[in-house]
């Protein structure tokens, strides 16, 4: 099988940061083993929904494409999993679709539409609603999507009889969702071979759809990441910042879930005041406006500054452009909120867990198959030093 590069573009005994050749391998063109070669081209930013998995492991795992070798069994189990997962992304996203909203909607933006449509005498009252509410959000695509999610919904309550208010037939539209993205997942892991974990949920009639949909989503990034041939590393939040200095020099970029990155602010992060390597690097100070958004984030850490307590990491929520590499920018937070703010694999958020229950659960993975490509550029001192306030 072939293998990922990856440029080590600053290492010292202190910091070490990697970068991915920018964009994605063209699939139109073959597959063949050894370093990745073919042309890049445009990797987009992840789609709305929870994508940011299979966003995140676009950039550091093996992608087979269209054209590769049909005889060789390796390589068509390879593509198999390649294509059943990104099918379950694109249905899971047209489930959504038609039935709520593609973005994570807060319960309490859900009750002030609720509340609000109550009073208003006209469906463009409604309308005006929406657009406030939309203002709670920070992009001005996830504002559209849901504008117009929401007046496509609104529309539909107003045509229906049975619920009067509309928290309540949104929770019957998301039930209906959940429902269908169900009957998917059952789906996908019957497809890779891994229906026997889910057997005993299936089953049971004691579970309902809401607990078993939940219980599916936990177990996703598992097996996507066992199925792309990640492994997991021995850190842990209780580990310190030069374990993550090792784990990075011995496995380069690490794959991460947790409550960090761009979905989590609504200012623009600002930029450092020296670069590290050739890379500038972005941050948010503390005071930065938050938005409201209760799930994790998967992006990958791709450097460590241990004279300084900062991790670098990439986010999907940024595309990838090989005519200009800075498209993805590289972003700083402390270590210590790496260490509060991380998610386990199986959905654990690290500061409610005790040490030990920490030490219990995976963290971070890496791929077997990334290759270091140099020289590129090679700084043998970090010029990255702390601003006051990170977060």
């Amino acid at each position: 099988m072939n293998t990922v590069p990856v440029y080590r573009i600053n290492y010292s005994d202190s910091s070490i940061l990697y970068e991915f050749p920018a964009g994605k391998p063209d699939r139109s063109q073959e597959f063949k083993t050894g370093l990745e070669s073919r042309n890049r081209v445009y990797l987009p930013k992840q789609k709305d929904g929870f994508t940011c998995i299979k966003y995140a492991l676009d950039r550091m795992r093996i992608r087979i494409g269209k054209v590769y070798d049909k005889n060789d069994k390796d390589m068509c189990q390879a593509h198999h999993v390649e294509q059943t997962i990104s099918e379950y992304y694109k249905d899971d996203r047209k489930i959504i679709e038609k039935t709520t909203c593609s973005l994570p909607i807060p319960d309490i933006i859900l009750q002030n539409l609720s509340t609000s449509f109550s009073s208003c005498k006209s469906q463009s009252d409604k309308y005006d609603v929406i657009e406030r509410c939309s203002n709670l959000l920070k992009s001005s695509s996830d504002k559209q999507n849901f504008i117009n999610s929401f007046k496509r919904i609104t529309n539909s309550f107003e045509k229906q009889n049975d619920y009067k208010d509309f928290y309540t037939y949104y929770a019957s539209l998301e039930l209906q969702a959940k429902q269908e993205q169900l009957e998917r997942l059952i789906q996908v892991f019957k497809d890779l071979h891994a229906f026997k974990q889910i057997e005993p949920v299936i089953t049971s009639p004691d579970i309902t759809t809401q607990q078993k949909h939940k219980g599916f989503l936990i177990l996703i990034p598992e097996l996507f990441l066992d199925k792309f041939g990640l492994k997991s590393t021995s850190w842990t939040p209780n580990s310190s910042i030069n374990t993550l200095y090792t784990e990075l020099r011995l496995r380069k970029v690490l794959y991460i879930s947790g409550f960090f990155g761009k979905p989590y602010y609504k200012d623009d992060p600002k930029l450092m005041n020296n670069k590290m390597g050739d890379r500038e690097i972005y941050y948010w100070p503390k005071g930065s406006t938050k938005v409201l958004n209760g799930q994790a984030h998967a992006v990958l850490v791709v450097g460590v500054d241990t004279i300084n307590n900062l991790v670098l990491y990439i986010d999907p929520k940024d595309p990838s452009d090989p005519k200009s590499k800075s498209t993805q920018r590289i972003y700083a937070t402390s270590y210590s909120s790496v260490q509060e703010n991380s998610v386990s694999v199986d959905g654990y958020l690290s500061n409610r867990l005790s040490k030990s229950q920490k030490e219990e659960k995976k963290w971070h993975y890496y791929s077997p198959f990334m290759e270091i490509v140099e020289p590129k550029v090679v700084s043998l001192e970090s010029k990255t030093h702390a601003q006051n306030g990170h977060q």
